[in-house]
């Protein structure tokens, strides 16, 4: 598990890179408008939601893997990602414009290899055939939709509720 979380974060660190570092040609950052956090929510909020959707499904459909097997399955599957972030960043300094397909050609190999990776693993720890972890794999995504649902709800929910409180605490200071 150190190591996954360890991958995980370099998964973070490449994709920030990536944005900042790659080359002008092939990068539309502006730092004005640049933020972090959303780069960590698109990068590693999406894996640990994967993780929790994957874990939740799996555990009521028979899926053998436990949280910890998922966690790592995941979490080493993003070893093209991040090898290609990384070899992004290099080659963007370097190629021209026109050689831009090159870069897409890297970027599809790399996602093609984790998504490979990712379905072997997931085969492999829960012991399943091709067709149920589809089917899983579609719940699992399903289910990942709920969850962002229910967080965008919860911070709503928040949001009115300390205005009531302000409003409130208004009204009796005044």
């Amino acid at each position: 598990v150190p190591l996954s979380l360890l991958l995980i974060l370099l998964y973070y660190i490449v994709t920030v890179l990536k944005t900042i570092a790659g080359g002008f040609l092939f990068s539309d950052y502006d730092p004005a408008s640049f933020n972090s956090i959303i780069v960590f929510v698109r990068s590693v909020g999406l894996v640990v939601l994967w993780i929790a959707a994957n874990w939740l499904v799996c555990t009521l459909l028979g899926g053998k893997g436990k949280l910890k097997e998922i966690i790592i399955v995941t979490c080493y599957s993003l070893l093209p990602l991040i090898l290609e972030g990384v070899i992004h960043i290099i080659l963007s300094n370097v190629l021209l414009p026109v050689e831009a397909s090159f870069l897409s050609i890297l970027s599809t190999i790399g996602l093609i290899y984790f998504g490979f990776m990712l379905v072997i693993g997931m085969l492999k720890i829960h012991d399943y055939s091709m067709g149920k972890f589809i089917w899983t794999a579609l719940i699992s995504v399903a289910a990942m939709a709920i969850i962002i649902f229910l967080i965008i709800m919860l911070i709503i929910l928040l949001q009115q509720f300390g205005g009531f409180v302000v409003t409130i605490v208004t009204e009796l200071l005044s």
